[in-house]
């Protein structure tokens, strides 16, 4: 590799891991059960939610029921469809805004993506992910600094075609949000993140802390769509 791409590995943050541990834990304590049935997972689309649509209990990792979901009937699928197809974004180069609000989501908002991980998923060691999450953000946001010249310079050509995101479970703050949005966007790329069959809420939870966040720092809310379906 060249030396530019070399030196986007050095010199990461320092992550004050007690600190996460110490809000994930305060999450947790406050965190209301009936909250995620009081407010279903649905489709957002440009911001909006949709909330028409059969209603079925969500089920976290043991298969216990956790929260509702709203699967989108066909007619709220032809509008995801269609903004998909028509949808241009307003900027190319979104770094300052979506650098912003990734601050917001790794710092002040570190403790709800881990306690919802953690309550969804069971996973164990969120603190870890996160941890690895700004780091790699780090490096990342230096490639995509790196790209986004080469564009500029003609040298390549972004594709700005939506990306899908399906989520796992197990990195969900690591790869999904941080990796395959949050960089993604930045660039101009909107992206549609999926539903899951199962330990689908906490997604949605960092889907819809994104869009409020969106919101907050005016950056183009068709950049994020979030399609809560079935299979079929």
């Amino acid at each position: 590799g060249t030396e530019s791409f070399h030196l986007a590995f050095r010199n990461l943050p320092k992550v004050n891991r007690e600190g996460i541990r110490h809000q994930a834990l305060e999450y947790l304590h406050k965190f209301e059960h009936k909250s995620w049935y009081d407010d279903p997972i649905c489709t957002i689309i440009n911001g909006e939610d949709h909330r028409i649509g059969k209603q079925i209990e969500t089920k976290d990792a043991f298969d216990s029921g956790n929260g509702m979901q709203i699967l989108a009937p066909r007619s709220v699928i032809s509008e995801v469809e269609h903004h998909l197809k028509t949808f241009r974004p307003e900027k190319t180069d979104n770094r300052a805004k979506v650098r912003s609000i990734e601050n917001e989501l790794f710092g002040p908002l570190a403790g709800d993506l881990i306690g919802n991980q953690a309550l969804d998923f069971k996973k164990q060691d969120g603190v870890t992910e996160i941890e690895e999450a700004i780091e790699a953000g780090c490096i990342e946001q230096r490639l995509n600094d790196q790209l986004l010249e080469d564009e500029a310079k003609g040298r390549v050509n972004i594709n700005r075609s939506p990306a899908f995101v399906g989520c796992v479970s197990n990195f969900s703050n690591f790869l999904d949000l941080s990796r395959k949005v949050l960089r993604n966007i930045e660039l101009g790329v909107p992206v549609v993140v999926l539903s899951r069959s199962n330990t689908t809420q906490h997604m949605f939870r960092w889907s819809q802390l994104l869009v409020d966040l969106m919101k907050k720092h005016s950056l183009d809310l068709g950049l994020v769509t979030y399609v809560s379906c079935s299979l079929q």
